[in-house]
């Protein structure tokens, strides 16, 4: 088939395995996509890249970092000859690439990379686009790898504010932010207030997901050393 719609199709099914954890189906899928888009659309294209980039994605998603690298870095190097660095398809590269180098734990790559996305969305869009929300939380995560407490904790601050404003609080990205934000003030003394944090990201994982006690995992460890920390060890076992 040449008509356009015909690659969207495909991606529409290749992200829909992708959801299931089915990468397998969902890379036939996302290759059928690239083969659609390069007869219908040429190998120049920005939904050539586009079918790619979701390949690529998936395949980060599925842990295979190395793959993933290649396709994101391919796309990446052809949307800046291609489209130029002031093109947004260009921005979403280089947080893929960003999340690549993130998932190799080579966070000193990732950061600027990172960084520069943040930058030219806040230059194009100002500071309430949808993905300055996911790219200040990266921000915060590859500081907070590297050390630098108090800079990552600004950088969540600005990705739970944004979350909040764009999302409410019932979001994940809302509460991602919130636990990350607490987690730094109790590495950096401020524990009262980072166990009140703690405490609300659960309240609020809770609320979204209310069977039981499945709560948010990673918030009930923090919580749980936080106390401990604040020489409350009862409390702590609680969790």
């Amino acid at each position: 088939p040449t008509q356009p719609y015909y690659a969207t199709i495909l991606i529409t099914k290749g992200q829909a395995y992708k959801s299931m954890a089915d990468y397998e189906t969902a890379a036939s899928y996302f290759e059928l996509a690239i083969e659609a888009s390069a007869r219908i659309y040429g190998e120049s294209h920005p939904s050539y890249f586009t079918a790619i980039d979701y390949l690529g994605l998936m395949y980060l998603e599925a842990g295979d970092v190395i793959t993933a690298e290649r396709y994101i870095g391919f796309v990446l190097s052809q949307r800046a000859d291609i489209l130029g660095d002031g093109h947004p398809e260009y921005y979403k590269s280089l947080n893929n690439m960003g999340l690549v180098y993130r998932d190799l734990g080579d966070y000193d790559r990732a950061l600027p990379l990172f960084t520069e996305a943040a930058d030219h969305y806040r230059t194009v869009y100002g500071d309430s686009h949808p993905h300055l929300v996911e790219i200040s939380t990266n921000i915060g995560i590859s500081l907070y790898e590297l050390g630098y407490l108090d800079e990552a904790g600004e950088a969540f601050q600005k990705a739970l504010e944004m979350a909040k404003s764009l999302y409410g609080e019932r979001n994940m990205m809302y509460i991602n932010n919130l636990n990350s934000l607490g987690l730094v003030y109790r590495l950096t003394g401020r524990i009262e207030e980072g166990i009140a944090m703690l405490e609300e990201a659960d309240r609020l994982y809770q609320a979204i997901y209310p069977i039981g006690r499945i709560s948010y995992p990673a918030t009930l460890n923090n919580l749980a050393y936080s106390h401990l920390m604040n020489g409350d060890a009862k409390t702590a076992i609680g969790y």
